[in-house]
């Protein structure tokens, strides 16, 4: 393509192709069903978000643990909220106890628009892997772990003092990608979910629809790896967020905005 990359829809619908770009967890049954309780407000207000992203591979410190295990949170996190966490800034902390060079652990804050507190810890240090994320509304709180087998969506209601899980449905709608189950376990990603991913994609090239998710998303992860490299840089101090747009894939010269983020990882 002439004329540098389109980071956004238009150049697929332009040219009559579909574009289907996400990470395929983001097609499991669990956070489909969690990005329907955000959506519907079935959590009522927002309180807090924690993620946490662990291995136990002291391998990876060659890596900045930033950029190696946060895009898969933030990635999650911008699903979930359907592209909607748009924070002012953000802020983030770093650790290179092993002085190899590189953060090998690290924590990123930033806010919701209602000033509810995004936290996210990532590590690479950690004798134990974890792939988890709490949302905590004020009517009820999902846990989700990608590393149980089974069922990996726990529901609670946020006033329940024995932590009774709810087994009620929360909507009923049809679609290619409809979680199984509503009123009872919801399964870990498997060979049947893929299919339906494989089924939703020939869907929409059939029909020359636009698919659900594009590469808008990860260019928003992007924009917010950037600010965490430049808090890293400021010892924590809050940086703003770009989301980068079609003039920085112009710029193919040295010190560009993409040089930047090759030089961050």
């Amino acid at each position: 393509m002439t004329g540098g990359v389109e980071p956004s829809s238009a150049l697929p619908d332009a040219r009559g192709v579909v574009l289907m770009a996400n990470k395929a967890q983001c097609f499991e049954p669990a956070v489909q069903k969690m990005q329907k309780l955000v959506g519907s407000g079935s959590l009522g207000d927002i309180l807090f978000v924690e993620a946490v992203r662990t291995e136990s591979n002291l391998a990876r410190t060659d890596r900045d643990v930033f950029w190696d295990l946060a895009p898969d949170s933030l990635a999650l996190l911008d699903y979930v909220f359907a592209g909607r966490l748009n924070p002012q800034g953000v802020s983030a902390l770093g650790g290179d106890p092993l002085g190899t060079g590189r953060d090998c652990v690290g924590h990123v804050i930033f806010r919701l628009p209602n000033d509810a507190t995004v936290h996210l810890h990532v590590n690479n240090l950690s004798r134990v892997k974890s792939h988890q994320l709490v949302i905590a509304g004020s009517q009820l709180v999902l846990v989700w772990d990608a590393t149980l087998p089974q069922e990996q969506l726990a529901i609670f209601d946020s006033d329940s003092s024995t932590q009774q899980r709810r087994r009620s449905p929360y909507w009923t709608e049809p679609g290619a990608l409809q979680v199984p189950g509503e009123d009872g376990q919801v399964p870990a990603f498997g060979q049947e979910a893929r299919d339906r991913v494989a089924a939703e994609f020939a869907r929409r090239v059939r029909g020359h629809q636009r698919a659900p998710s594009t590469n808008t998303s990860g260019l928003r992860v992007l924009g917010m790896l950037e600010a965490v490299t430049r808090s890293r840089g400021l010892e924590g101090q809050a940086s703003s967020i770009h989301v980068p747009g079609p003039e920085d894939y112009q710029q193919q010269a040295a010190g560009s905005w993409l040089e930047s983020v090759l030089w961050s990882r």
